[in-house]
């Protein structure tokens, strides 16, 4: 009687915790909330964490974060792993991401793309940077946009300076000389990073500045890619919706909660985005 106890109290309480974890672990939970293709599934690799960045970020020191180097020597976070490891599962993801975008639309091609998560932490920054790399390795021209001018990494990920970027582009106080090749082998990807902090983010995502810049960018670049603050925690994004062709929803497996998703793909909708899918980053 006791062993039979234990045995029906075990599975009593795997059936609770089950039941009261609301987060979404696999892409068939992201497609049932979302109603989105899930467009790939990303798994756990070795990259920065989210502490290490944020010391890296506060000191403003790029080099103290864990890094590798590339095979012409060029020193990248750990987080770029479609170039660091090419043969690895990671990054085929990545280039399984890159066809799917490209087959999202027969006739209308997503050019310019939105990447973005309900919240901080989910790893939008890392498959922005990815998804670049790969589309950049096809070869193509691809500008790699850090839009979030509140916390963007994306100038830690490729070890180039912020001392100008798309905060002193927008205000005329830089010009095209703000964009880097970060990485030689592949002279088709440029990077401009998010610059020092703007007192007023989200007014300049909102202006017709950006808007000029996107439109100008479009007949020198083949693909641009735009990493963009978390939809929930602050409404700088939303200003960039109307210029972009698709938006990708990062969701990360174990982390990302299926209220929260609903409550991003709610707000697009709202805004009449064209959502071209989700990834599903970090499964297990």
């Amino acid at each position: 009687l006791g062993l039979l106890g234990g045995f029906l109290v075990g599975i009593a309480i795997a059936v609770l915790l089950e039941t009261l974890d609301d987060t979404i672990r696999t892409s068939e939970d992201a497609e049932h909330v979302s109603h989105l293709p899930a467009l790939a599934v990303v798994p756990q690799f070795q990259g920065v964490s989210r502490r290490e960045s944020g010391r890296a970020g506060k000191r403003g020191q790029p080099k103290s974060v864990p890094s590798e180097r590339t095979a012409t020597g060029q020193q990248i976070s750990r987080d770029l792993i479609t170039l660091l490891e090419p043969q690895s599962l990671a990054a085929e993801s990545f280039r399984t991401l890159r066809s799917s975008v490209l087959l999202s639309s027969v006739d209308r091609e997503p050019r310019v793309i939105l990447v973005s998560s309900g919240l901080a932490a989910e790893g939008k920054s890392t498959c922005a940077a990815n998804l670049a790399i790969s589309f950049a390795q096809r070869p193509a021209k691809v500008l790699l946009v850090d839009t979030d001018l509140r916390k963007g990494t994306i100038h830690l990920k490729f070890r180039v300076s912020n001392r100008t970027g798309l905060s002193t582009y927008l205000t005329r106080e830089s010009d095209e000389t703000s964009f880097t090749h970060p990485i030689p082998e592949l002279p088709g990807l440029a990077v401009l990073p998010r610059g020092p902090v703007a007192p007023n983010p989200g007014e300049m995502l909102a202006s017709s500045a950006i808007a000029d810049a996107i439109k100008k960018w479009r007949s020198q670049w083949d693909y641009i890619i735009l990493d963009t603050s978390p939809l929930l925690a602050v409404a700088d994004t939303l200003n960039l919706v109307h210029n972009v062709d698709g938006a990708l929803l990062v969701i990360r497996s174990g982390v990302t909660r299926k209220k929260a998703l609903q409550r991003t793909t709610e707000t697009l909708r709202r805004l009449d985005a064209r959502i071209l899918g989700t990834i599903v980053n970090g499964v297990d």
